[in-house]
């Protein structure tokens, strides 16, 4: 820094501007007096040059000139005592750096999407907060751009035009400095290569990766390349997802791997170090996988496997995972095949606190349910008509086989559930009274039931009002559970009083609620939406301890929903 950078002391600085001020009030009350004067003149009778005269005065006044340059320098001078008194006076420009940390952490941070948000939101949000916090002023500007933290997101998305903002990409680089890096590439329809390449030359710095491509040959490419070079050594996050399904319509058992098989073992390699994995539309060999005691959350969605055999190796992959918390497994879908000779051992994950299985083909369902001990974890099942089927492929066409009931029934009688979810995009074969009677009677152990699309006329809350038990035509119970915990999603009332006794027979303590009620007076259903002060929600808010009441509203199936993509982002 040159010696005329430096601050000048307090005291002699402030004798100087004070000094310069004064002498400068002084000059301009001396030129005011000559003007003054000159003015004068010009009106006496004495002989003056006058063209002389008027050539001065022009250059004083011309623009750029001396009148002009007073001027505008004694603006920009008040203009810079007002912003220094602003930031003396008001504790935005006076923050410490701890209370701007803790606020800038707070802003961009805090970041709660609703379900069908996916992580381009997230990232999108998370950088609009972030440059609206710089925009406060150049020191709050400075500050931001100087903490790595807050730029370590690197955003590969597509932007206006389907263009990815290469700017944005190299800002993330280069102000991040040596910051733990978390790259998020979400770009349909063309691969950035040469983006990717750039990103590729910090790899070791990578901790989480996060790719949504249309194609399982683009999520390959991508993954080779981030691979090819570096090792991703403080990798810790990893979520690949294929966004375009339809091969996994296609006839054939022929199913896609997410790495080039030349590549696999040095990405599976990486499955060692990871804490969190999501995989969408396409899978591993997972008779290659080994797990370490990192791994506390894995996710499964929309993936096929080849046969039922495929699926024990998933399960006996997840098993070297002992440390894992969370597992959940959406959309299975596994082809018959011939039966195993032998049996395979269960698996123990005593440190497993979640099980979520949710839409899938009743043999990986069953292979699912068998294979994992029972433990103090919490199991959330979502049956869909799936649970009622089998996949077969053949080299001609695609079938799907009927399960019989009783084989499902089986199968749920011996399972604990904590919560079941029955009815979002479902044909309605398993929201059908008699089935939801009967899978409740085999899940006694169930706390909370999701419903959806339901309609509760008086014969169907007469069914699933708590009474002893009695023998039927389907399964013998001791007693109908008692469920005290209900989400219904576009229900339909049609009796009130029939619903409310439904509620006071299971004592319910919690409940969710949007749908409709039939307001008509004759046999034709006039449905209108439920409002918070109807009478029956009134009365649900009153009985119930904790009744929350939601408007009907148009939203994503459980299955569009794309929250699972999002970053794991924490405060530093």
């Amino acid at each position: 820094m040159h010696n005329s950078d430096k601050p000048a002391p307090y005291a002699r600085l402030i004798r100087q501007w004070e000094e310069a001020g004064a002498a400068l009030a002084n000059t301009l009350s001396t030129y005011l007096e000559l003007c003054l004067s000159v003015e004068k003149l010009s009106l006496s009778t004495q002989t003056i040059p006058r063209e002389d005269l008027v050539s001065r005065i022009d250059r004083i006044l011309e623009p750029g000139a001396q009148h002009n340059a007073l001027v505008a320098q004694l603006a920009q001078s008040r203009s810079v005592l007002s912003r220094t008194r602003n930031r003396l006076t008001s504790p935005v420009y006076s923050l410490p750096e701890v209370a701007l940390s803790k606020i800038f952490s707070h802003v961009v941070y805090d970041c709660d999407p609703v379900d069908y948000d996916g992580v381009e939101w997230q990232v999108q949000t998370f950088y609009r907060r972030l440059y609206t916090l710089l925009g406060v002023c150049t020191i709050w500007k400075d500050f931001g751009i100087s903490m790595s933290p807050f730029w370590s997101i690197v955003p590969v998305i597509r932007e206006s035009e389907l263009l990815v903002s290469r700017q944005t990409v190299s800002l993330g680089l280069s102000r991040s400095n040596t910051a733990p890096l978390d790259l998020v590439i979400v770009v349909p329809g063309f691969t950035p290569r040469d983006i990717i390449q750039d990103v590729a030359k910090h790899t070791s710095r990578i901790r989480s990766i996060h790719i949504a491509l249309d194609t399982v040959y683009k999520v390959q490419d991508i993954t080779h390349r981030l691979t090819e070079f570096e090792e991703l050594g403080v990798l810790s996050e990893l979520s690949l997802c294929v966004t375009d399904l339809s091969y996994i319509e296609r006839t054939g058992n022929d199913v896609y791997s997410l790495f080039y098989t030349e590549n696999s073992r040095r990405l599976l390699k990486l499955t060692r170090s990871l804490t969190r994995l999501s995989l969408y539309g396409a899978h591993f060999h997972w008779h290659e996988v080994k797990f370490s005691t990192r791994l506390v959350e894995l996710r499964l969605q929309q993936v096929v496997f080849e046969g039922t055999s495929l699926v024990h190796d998933f399960v006996q992959a997840i098993s070297s995972a002992q440390e894992l918390q969370y597992l959940t497994l959406v959309s299975l879908a596994s082809f018959l095949g011939p039966e195993e000779t032998h049996t395979r051992p269960t698996i123990s994950l005593p440190k497993l606190q979640s099980l979520v299985l949710e839409d899938l083909y009743h043999d990986p369902l069953s292979i699912i349910l068998n294979s994992i001990e029972p433990g103090s974890h919490k199991l959330t099942m979502y049956l869909t008509d799936k649970c009622l089927l089998n996949a077969m492929s053949t080299a001609a066409n695609h079938l799907l086989l009927p399960v019989n009931d009783n084989e499902l029934y089986s199968l749920l009688r011996k399972t604990q559930i904590d919560r079941l979810i029955l009815g979002e995009d479902d044909s309605g074969k398993l929201v059908r009274p008699s089935r939801i009677f009967y899978l409740l009677s085999v899940t006694k152990a169930i706390k909370a039931l999701h419903l959806e699309g339901c309609v509760f006329d008086t014969g169907f809350c007469s069914l699933l009002n708590v009474r002893p038990g009695f023998d039927a035509s389907g399964p013998t119970v001791d007693r109908f559970p008692v469920i005290q915990e209900w989400h219904l999603t576009k229900a339909r009332i049609v009796n009130p009083d029939a619903f409310q006794e439904l509620v006071l027979s299971h004592q319910v303590q919690t409940m969710v609620l949007e749908g409709a009620h039939d307001s008509s007076s004759n046999n034709t259903k006039e449905w209108r939406p439920l409002q918070s002060r109807d009478d029956m929600v009134e009365w649900l808010a009153r009985n119930i301890p904790d009744f929350r009441f939601e408007p009907s509203r148009n939203r994503p199936t459980r299955f569009d929903s794309r929250a699972w993509q999002r970053l794991h982002l924490e405060p530093w």
